[in-house]
């Protein structure tokens, strides 16, 4: 899976199939969160919390049933799953995971859940977020 982000100025991004480049001019770092090559199946056993373990194998069944992929560890702490591509009007591009979780020891977060059309309304439904 290899999906492409659109940025729109105030707007969320979101996901397409074909590469768009970004309506506006964005100035950023280059990424530092990369895959890493680590074992995300390892990075997930070795969590302690056991709600968080419980929480974060659940989360690497669903995520990688609805995206078709195995998840990759995108730095130290982010289970990734596919990628998406940006590329923004300067030129700068890259690569980040489709979505994604991070079973950290505060909280749970996740990632890439706000980027699809239907999400705002979705989100709503969640609560405080």
């Amino acid at each position: 899976m290899h999906l492409h982000l659109i940025a729109q100025p105030g707007r969320s991004a979101l996901y397409s199939a074909t590469p768009i480049t970004a309506q506006y001019t964005a100035s950023m770092a280059e990424n530092k969160t990369r895959v890493t090559g680590v074992s995300a199946d390892d990075f997930i056993a070795a969590v302690e919390h056991p709600v968080r373990l419980q929480d974060a194998l659940r989360l690497r069944t669903l995520m990688a049933g609805l995206t078709g992929q195995e998840p990759e560890m995108w730095g130290p702490t982010i289970v990734g799953f596919g990628r998406a591509h940006y590329k923004y009007a300067t030129g700068r591009e890259g690569d980040t995971a489709a979505v994604g979780f991070s079973p950290r020891k505060a909280s749970l977060s996740l990632y890439g859940l706000t980027n699809a059309p239907e999400s705002a309304a979705l989100l709503d439904r969640l609560g405080k977020h």
